[in-house]
């Protein structure tokens, strides 16, 4: 579970935003956060984009090897790094 919340700096007035996952705890400018947040708004989106290619290929039959090709290939042409 990632966690996230909001903070003042005691020292200098300026906010800051705080992001938990496991034992481990990170800070972002709230600036940084937005842009995070943007990112994980984006990367969902394109899952389910992709789900859905690779389901509309499979099912006009494509096995799933092929259809993964095919999803390596327009990652490739938007500029998208492989997961």
């Amino acid at each position: 579970m990632i966690e996230v919340g909001s903070g003042v700096s005691l020292f200098t007035g300026k906010p800051f935003c705080t992001v938990r996952w496991g034992a481990e705890t990170g800070q972002l400018t709230p600036e940084e956060m937005r842009q995070h947040g943007l990112a994980c708004i984006a990367t969902a989106e394109a899952a389910e984009r992709d789900a859905a290619l690779m389901g509309f290929l499979v099912a006009g039959g494509m096995s799933r090897q092929e259809a993964v090709n095919v999803l390596i290939g327009v990652r490739m042409h938007r500029g998208e790094e492989e997961d």
